[in-house]
């Protein structure tokens, strides 16, 4: 029986809901809420072909990109350059919420639906 439809994912101590998914832009971006635990993030990765920026909505994040660190709060702005490797990790002690734009987004959106837990649409825990 074929998965149930979802928008929201649970990685590695990250909720993800897509926003935006590519499918309802033409494929142009994906536009996804991060909703991180403390201590929680992305391992090192990299991905050519997918742009990709974060903003910070709430909480403080540890960001490295191709090896210089940095910690943003609420307001910071990140663009991570085509195929750089990269980090990120929740530094606080309260969830952080990010808001993640991926252009075009497939990679992204098809490693969510593969590697996450599939939750209700809009779970926030």
């Amino acid at each position: 029986m074929p998965a149930e439809p979802t928008d929201t994912f649970h990685i590695l101590g990250t909720i993800i809901q897509l926003l935006s998914p590519s499918k309802s832009n033409g494929g142009a971006f994906s536009l996804a809420e991060y909703r991180v635990r403390p201590g929680s993030g992305a391992p090192l990765n990299r991905h050519p072909g997918d742009d990709e920026s974060f903003y910070v909505i709430s909480g403080q994040c540890e960001f490295s990109v191709d090896g210089k660190m940095m910690v943003l709060g609420p307001g910071g702005f990140l663009q991570v350059p085509n195929g750089s490797p990269h980090h990120f990790r929740n530094a606080g002690t309260d969830v952080a919420v990010l808001l993640a734009v991926n252009a075009p987004g497939l990679i992204h959106e098809q490693f969510y639906a593969e590697a996450g837990d599939r939750l209700p649409s809009g779970s926030t825990v």
